[in-house]
């Protein structure tokens, strides 16, 4: 399935919503975010009962899209305020 974004990106929401246990790769740091994102889906899977493999299928696929969205308007945010900076680095250097 590949990464597994919404464990990458929204790390305690999907470990709390998929009862995945805090004590596996507990934090927010990089460092722990990068080991549940390559398994998120795998230990999403072991924790949690699903009816059928298309229910955790299309579970996951709105994970999915919802870790998509909040992503972009991350880098959107980072971008806007990257502009802003450069401008008034940009005016400020004029004076």
């Amino acid at each position: 399935m590949g990464p597994c974004w919404p464990a990458f990106v929204l790390a305690v929401p999907f470990r709390c919503a998929n009862r995945i246990p805090m004590r596996r790769y507990w934090g927010l740091s990089l460092r722990t975010r990068f080991p549940t994102g390559h398994h998120g889906y795998e230990l999403a899977w072991q924790c949690r009962r699903f009816g059928s493999f298309e229910h955790f299928r299309r579970t996951m696929a709105v994970w999915d899209r919802w870790a998509r969205v909040i992503m972009g308007l991350g880098l959107a945010l980072f971008g806007v305020v990257m502009v802003g900076a450069l401008v008034q680095w940009a005016v400020g250097s004029k004076r």
